[in-house]
């Protein structure tokens, strides 16, 4: 995130596998890039065709409003 209280960040995630299913916790799905993100904590779970899954939780961090 740029600057204290915008929802400008993003999320990219780069995925390789059969077929790969991405579930993230914003109800996206099939998306390898969220955009327009506030500060928080965002999970997501991918699954490919072979059954491998991942999981992880990602956190965008706020700026302090002393930096903007």
């Amino acid at each position: 995130v740029s600057c204290y209280g915008l929802s400008d960040g993003t999320i990219s995630i780069q995925v390789e596998g059969v077929a790969p299913q991405i579930n993230w916790s914003t109800g996206d799905t099939a998306l390898s890039e969220l955009q327009n993100l506030s500060a928080g904590i965002y999970g997501v779970t991918i699954v490919d065709g072979a059954c491998s899954f991942a999981i992880s939780s990602i956190r965008l961090f706020k700026v302090s409003r002393l930096f903007c």
